[in-house]
């Protein structure tokens, strides 16, 4: 519901009437969106010059920038995040484009930056400024079958943000190869949106008709973009015909130090939620395992790379960075009641020489030349009560191998 001409006219005569002057808000700001860790642009054109003003962060009051001489820019310091550059062109007079770079955004960045002349008072300058959004993104990672056979295939891709109140627009692109897709007969696509603990959680799914042997090894990868202006790196592809129901079947993972090291962790299809803990205690990983998308990392360290499904079981493909000995140890799947997950710890070790990786392909089999294996019957869960039921999902899934 949009406020009335009057209900905006009293706002602003609070502020007014607060602050000694008619914030920006009256008017409008253009509104910028950036991604947590990231660098962002800002800018807008100068079309008035001042020998002398502030640029402030609104909601606190709290200074960025301070202008002189017209176009001596000066930043404020920013801590760790690191220092702005300006990389705009102001005239001697102050007149131009005002452009300048904020790196390593923190969700604490976001605010409404406004203009104040220098002097007595607190004298706001009109167009002159911008509101940041900053929002914090769960790396991209798809959810994809343990194992297909021939009729239709369904993928889907799955990115979570924060803050939670946060509306922007997303756009899923999907592409086969290197070919970008659209929707048409063989092509359909559908996107959510719902919540997991604090997170706002969005999804496209993309259903593949018709297909047949040779659709074998044929590469599916997605992304996804906020706003227009903030988008991400291309999924971990998915490999039509790979057997990725046995992708691992060891419960320790080798790494070198300095080198990332991919763990896997599986568990069942369980009602309770799931946190995975370091050999610290600390909490590295939050799942709930009945959810598909429901997968969650705690620091930027940890990325869920792909997450596999089956009738009766989940499984995460995650990548911890720069393993040093600290890593070092057992992680274990905590259920909500303390008790251990059965089969879903792994070990991780440092190892002295790099471990030779080989093609996963090369000497398989694709599934669509074999026999459908029948499946077990997925087991309903009471405990969902998201908006779109992750585990209908997982059923589709099944139904769609067998057909």
């Amino acid at each position: 519901m949009k406020p009335s001409v009057l209900g905006t006219f009293h706002v602003c005569l609070l502020y007014f009437m607060f602050w000694g002057i008619f914030l920006h808000d009256c008017e409008g700001a253009a509104t910028m969106y950036g991604g947590q860790g990231q660098s962002v642009t800002l800018f807008w054109n100068q079309t008035q010059g001042y020998q002398a003003f502030t640029i402030k962060d609104q909601s606190q009051m709290k200074t960025l920038i301070t202008v002189s001489n017209y176009n001596t820019v000066t930043f404020s310091n920013r801590g760790n995040n690191g220092p702005p550059q300006f990389t705009g062109n102001l005239s001697s007079s102050g007149v131009g484009l005002f452009r300048f770079v904020l790196p390593d955004l923190q969700l604490t960045d976001a605010g409404k930056y406004r203009c104040f002349k220098s002097g007595p008072g607190r004298t706001w300058i009109p167009d002159c400024g911008v509101d940041l959004v900053v929002i914090q993104i769960q790396t991209l990672f798809m959810v994809v079958p343990d194992f297909v056979t021939p009729d239709s295939v369904v993928l889907s891709c799955h990115s979570s943000i924060l803050p939670q109140h946060l509306h922007p627009e997303v756009v899923f692109t999907w592409r086969e190869n290197d070919d970008v897709l659209t929707p048409d007969k063989r092509y359909s696509m559908g996107t959510g949106m719902n919540v997991w603990n604090v997170w706002k959680h969005f999804y496209s799914r993309l259903t593949i008709s018709g297909v047949t042997k040779k659709d074998c090894w044929r590469k599916y990868s997605c992304r996804v973009e906020f706003e227009g202006q903030i988008l991400s790196n291309w999924s971990k592809e998915y490999i039509l015909g790979e057997d990725y129901s046995n992708s691992e079947d060891t419960d320790v993972t080798g790494a070198r130090e300095g080198t990332n090291a991919v763990m896997i962790f599986k568990m069942p299809l369980l009602k309770s939620d799931v946190t995975i803990s370091s050999p610290a205690g600390e909490t590295v990983i939050q799942v709930s395992p009945s959810r598909i998308y429901a997968w969650r990392t705690v620091t930027v360290r940890w990325t869920i790379v792909q997450v596999i499904t089956s009738s009766s079981s989940t499984t995460a493909h995650v990548v911890l960075s720069n393993v040093t000995s600290a890593d070092v140890g057992v992680y274990h799947c905590i259920k909500t009641d303390e008790s251990r997950v059965t089969d879903c710890g792994r070990r991780l070790e440092l190892l002295n020489t790099e471990m030779p990786r080989t093609s996963n392909h090369g000497n398989q089999t694709c599934s669509l030349d074999r026999a459908p294996t029948p499946m077990v019957p997925a087991v309903a869960s009471t405990a969902d009560g998201c908006v779109f039921s992750a585990l209908a999902f997982v059923v589709s899934l099944v139904a769609a191998t067998v057909h």
